[in-house]
This record gives C-alpha cells, structure tokens and sequence, in this order.
C-alpha cells in the first residue's frame, strides 16, 4: 500500500524427522513482511536480510569487512613479489592474480566498509597487513625475521587496536550537497596543493635515480617508491565520499546525483590514486624485499589516511580531548612500528647491497 511495501525473507525450519529415513527434515519458509517505507527503501528482500540495521552493527560490519581487506592485500602482495623472484613459467599468471587480489578484490572491499564506518576508523585497521606480512614473508618468500621486525609489527599492532577504539564510531551521511561543502573548502583546497607539490617533487627525483646506481640512492629509490605509493593509496576520502554516496542512495533511491559534476570527479580522482599507487607499489615490489617495501607503503596509507579524515571529512571533530588524544597516540604508535620496520629493512638491504657487491669483485 500507500505506508508499506512487502519484502520475501526466505529462511530454514526444522520441521521434524523422517520415520521413513530417520533423519531431520528441513524445509523452506516464505514469511512476507512488511516493512515502512522509509527503511532500507528499493534493496531487495535477501539484501535487507544481511543489511546492518544500527549504527552500531554497521560500524562493526564495516570493520570486519576491511579486517577481510587486509588479508586479500597482503595475498595479493606476497604473489606479486613471490612473481618477481619466480623463474618459473607461471610468473605471470601468479603477477596477475596478485594484482587481482591487491587491485580490485581488495578494493572493492574497501568500498564496502566505508559504505558502513567512518574513514579515521578503519584506516588504523590498515596496519593488520603488516601482521600478516610479517607471518607469510619468511614462510612465502624465505626473508628472514628478527627481534626488530617483531617489534615493529607488534607496535603496529597495538596502534591498530587502539586507535579504533578512541577513535570515531559515527558514519555520518553523505551527499551530493554535504560533499560539495567539503570538496569546496578551503581545507581541501590546501590539502591539495600540498599533495600535489609533495607529488611533484617526488616524481621529479624518482625520474632522476632511474638509472642511478648504488646503495645510498637505491634506498632513497624504494623510500620515494614506498612513501608515494602509500601516500595515493591515503587518500581514502574519495572512495568514503563515493560509499557514502552510494549507501544514502540505495536508502533514498536518489539516482539523479551520480549525474552531477561532483561525483563523476570523484570517480575519475579514485581511479587515478588506484592505477597510480597499483603502479608505484607493483614497481617497488620488483626492485625490493616485501619486508622493505609493505611497512613503507600502508604506514604512510594509514598517516596520509588519518590525516585526511581529519583535516578534509572532520570526522574527529567531535571526539573529546581524551579520546582525540587516545586516537592519534595510537597512529604514533602505528607510525613507530612502521619507523622501526623500514629502519631494520633499510640497514638489511644495504647490507646484502654491500656483500653482493664484495661478491661480483671476488668473481
């Protein structure tokens, strides 16, 4: 009617057991229901079902889905070096499917938890890549572990948990107008240049140590390669828009927005940050250990990340002092894991650069 439209849930019953067999008998119900039209407007019966119905389920959901993330990533990242060191034939088959998994199965549940939970909440739980990084190299790619590189990744660890925990559990929602308000302040507007002028003397130097060779100047290499690539991958509040955008219309069925000018910007800015920081990183990944190259790429996605959600979508900005001071006390420490990490990479890469020299004079 008018007030309400029906919705199938379809669902199992016991409903006895079989004399003839002698075991239990399941059968499918069909319960129609009828739900206001205001709530979860246009989704499906089945999707409706699994749709978190709180705040508090959808932050939760949102969270796990980007724990799920984090798994995929790393995958996708150890075949992608495990590719670059292969002599085998399938070299290019275990490339593309690491790329599969890094570049778009992981994104695409990206997406989805942003749909559900604020930015400046999951981009700590970025830092669980470098727990399972830290489980799969020395089993996946025979790199060697030490004190160093359990401490850092357990740092990160603790960062992880803590900075969700004080940080924001609100997902505010977003629109075509809310996003124009942000996407045409003056924080953004000096975000950007920042970021840009960042990125432009970063791909001036990346251009001029090409070809350069030497110990010094390959670490730098990598830094640029790792700290860059991580960078455009923070810049999450793109795809937050976008999800947020997507979520308030399946609710409202507002389809009319996605013509305007905003988001079809924010589509094309999205996709430029993913092909550049897939580019950057698979680069990284043939010229370095994953060791060296992982902590470097998501510490500064989580920094850029958290930074971001606060300078540009203010999403901390009604936290109290003390759970602002919990929440960025948890990013120093994700920032310190990763400090430690890449320090230990950087002295072992120049160690190995050293001794393969000494070697090639031997020979």
């Amino acid at each position: 009617g008018s007030e309400a439209f029906p919705i199938l849930n379809f669902g199992l019953k016991w409903t006895g057991h079989s004399h003839r067999v002698g075991s239990s008998r399941l059968a499918m119900i069909i319960d129609l229901q009828s739900f206001p039209t205001g709530q979860l407007q246009g989704l499906p019966g089945i999707v409706s079902d699994i749709y978190p119905q709180s705040q508090d389920d959808a932050v939760v959901f949102g969270s796990l889905v980007m724990v799920f993330k984090t798994v995929l990533i790393v995958a996708g990242m150890q075949l992608m070096r495990y590719a670059s060191i292969e002599d085998g034939t399938e070299r290019p088959k275990l490339r593309a499917l690491g790329m599969l998994l890094a570049f778009v199965a992981g994104p695409a549940c990206e997406a989805t938890a942003y749909a559900f939970a604020p930015q400046s909440l999951l981009a700590p739980i970025n830092g669980l890549d470098l727990i399972w990084n830290i489980l799969l190299s020395p089993w996946v790619l025979n790199e060697r572990l030490s004190g160093a590189r359990i401490t850092g990744t357990m740092l990160v660890f603790l960062g992880s948990v803590v900075a969700p925990i004080a940080g924001p559990h609100d997902s505010a929602s977003l629109d075509v107008e809310s996003l124009r308000q942000i996407f045409l302040s003056s924080n953004y507007v000096v975000y950007s240049i920042v970021c840009i002028s960042l990125a432009a003397v970063g791909f001036t130097e990346l251009q001029r140590r090409q070809h350069s060779q030497g110990d010094k100047e390959d670490a730098i290499r990598g830094l640029i390669l790792g700290v860059g690539g991580g960078a455009l991958a923070g810049q999450n509040y793109f795809l937050r828009a976008l999800a947020g955008l997507a979520n308030s219309t399946l609710k409202n069925e507002t389809w009319s927005s996605w013509l305007q000018p905003l988001p079809c910007f924010l589509v094309v800015a999205l996709l430029f940050c993913l092909f550049s920081n897939a580019f950057l990183l698979n680069l990284g990944l043939l010229e370095f250990e994953a060791m060296f190259m992982v902590p470097l790429f998501v510490g500064s996605s989580i920094l850029v990340s958290c930074v971001s959600a606060t300078w540009v979508m203010h999403e901390t900005s009604t936290l109290s002092l003390g759970r602002l001071a919990g929440y960025w006390f948890g990013i120093s420490l994700v920032v310190l894991g990763i400090g430690v990490l890449a320090a230990y990479a950087k002295k072992s890469h120049s160690k190995d650069t050293v001794k393969a020299g000494q070697s090639e004079q031997k020979a």
